[in-house]
């Protein structure tokens, strides 16, 4: 029975468990509910995060945050370049909406523009264009992404599938999911 407000289970998605970063709060999302709110919080840094596993959320959330705290000036709040690059590109990475307010845009300081997040043979890929600093962070990001069960988050017992795609998953998923 669906409650009022709410959409049926597959339009909700299906949802999986996860700690909220910086919180000890457990939540259920799915993909799609990350991507809206690394959106609505982060979107000065891009807006292309395509399939992020549902076990990998946290080390996302994690990065980005981390990402937040090098790549934004500390004087420019972050609803501030929210809006900038809204009105510069909209929701696209590379089409520009407004000719001023892209040159207001690019002259910011922002040392960070994310082009797209996703899974590739078994690890995280966070493609971006970025300081050293925040590539390092990226870089270790997707090394820890091969040691993360890809379903539950788990780091124990960890190993990638050798059946034509390659996944990454604890023993208790991969037994699940064959």
């Amino acid at each position: 029975m669906e409650r009022e407000g709410q959409g049926s289970d597959r339009e909700r998605g299906s949802g999986r468990s996860n700690y909220v970063y910086g919180t000890s709060k457990r939540i259920t999302m799915d993909a799609n509910t990350v991507k809206e709110i690394i959106y609505k919080k982060y979107s000065y840094l891009g807006s292309s995060y395509m399939g992020i596993p549902a076990g990998w959320i946290p080390l996302v959330m994690k990065l980005i945050t981390d990402i937040d705290k090098l790549a934004r000036p500390w004087w420019l709040p972050r609803i501030v370049a929210n809006m900038l690059r809204m009105l510069a590109c909209g929701k696209s990475v590379v089409q520009i909406r407004s000719l001023f307010w892209y040159r207001v845009w690019s002259k910011l300081p922002i040392k960070c523009q994310i082009t797209q997040i996703k899974d590739k043979f078994g690890g995280l890929r966070f493609y971006c264009s970025a300081t050293d600093e925040i590539f390092d962070l990226v870089g270790e990001a997707e090394d820890k992404s091969y040691h993360i069960c890809e379903v539950c988050g788990s780091s124990d017992d960890v190993s990638q599938t050798d059946t034509g795609w390659v996944y990454t998953y604890c023993r208790k998923c991969k037994i699940r999911q064959t």
